[in-house]
């Protein structure tokens, strides 16, 4: 068993509030029944939009390990991104 929390970004801007608010959550299940559970060393944010994000670094806080992963539903093309932060 795995510990998640899902945010749905609308824009590239939500993902450090979304992600954030995530970590709060997660957080809030060291008070509850599932406090005991060996998913408690690690607990995942997963963000989903449209187009890829880049992800946030592991943390760890008190023993657990928050690990981020973005799923991204329809990415451009790796050539069209390529383009897009090539400077010109």
């Amino acid at each position: 068993m795995i510990l998640t929390e899902w945010k749905c970004l609308a824009g590239a801007n939500e993902l450090p509030k979304k992600y954030e608010e995530a970590l709060h959550q997660l957080r809030r299940y060291d008070l509850g029944v599932l406090a005991g559970f060996e998913m408690q060393s690690t607990r995942y944010v997963v963000t989903v939009a449209l187009g890829r994000q880049d992800s946030f670094p592991d943390r760890q806080e008190a023993g657990v390990t928050y690990r981020h992963v973005h799923v991204a539903v329809a990415p451009a093309s790796p050539s069209k991104e390529s383009r897009k932060r090539r400077p010109r």
